[in-house]
């Protein structure tokens, strides 16, 4: 049975979630701000090569299409048979999230990876490049 990617409440976690919603809105306009950054570098670095999949208007989470990825890397150390959040991994050197486990029918996530952008810009410069350097 899958249970939700979040570990249970606990009372520093409670206590830290209030204090963010009474004093936290500077710092929560500077996040968004940091990752609208974060998404435009990722939109402009991935969109030509047509790998960038949906909107994000709401989300640090981007899918990209590992399929179409891998249609344009040459010389891979990796298999066709193995799971493409592997193959990213052992040809990339970048850990994604598999798209087969966010679906009830994994099968229709199977060529998706999923990618955090909520991280140090620096660290996803160099994903980035690690992805461009095919």
């Amino acid at each position: 049975e899958k249970r939700g990617i979040c570990a249970d409440s606990n009372v520093l976690g409670i206590t830290a979630m209030c204090a963010a919603y009474e004093e936290g809105e500077t710092w929560r306009r500077e996040l968004v701000e940091y990752l609208r950054g974060n998404l435009k570098l990722l939109e402009e670095s991935l969109k030509p090569l047509g790998v960038l999949e949906h909107d994000h208007k709401s989300t640090y989470l981007a899918w990209l299409n590992a399929e179409k990825l891998y249609s344009l890397k040459q010389n891979t150390k990796s298999t066709a048979e193995m799971k493409y959040a592997d193959r990213v991994l052992m040809d990339f050197d970048i850990g994604l999230n598999p798209g087969e486990d966010f679906s009830d029918r994994p099968s229709d996530y199977s060529k998706y990876v999923r990618l955090n952008f909520a991280c140090p810009r620096s660290t996803l410069q160099e994903a980035i490049s690690r992805m461009l350097d095919h």
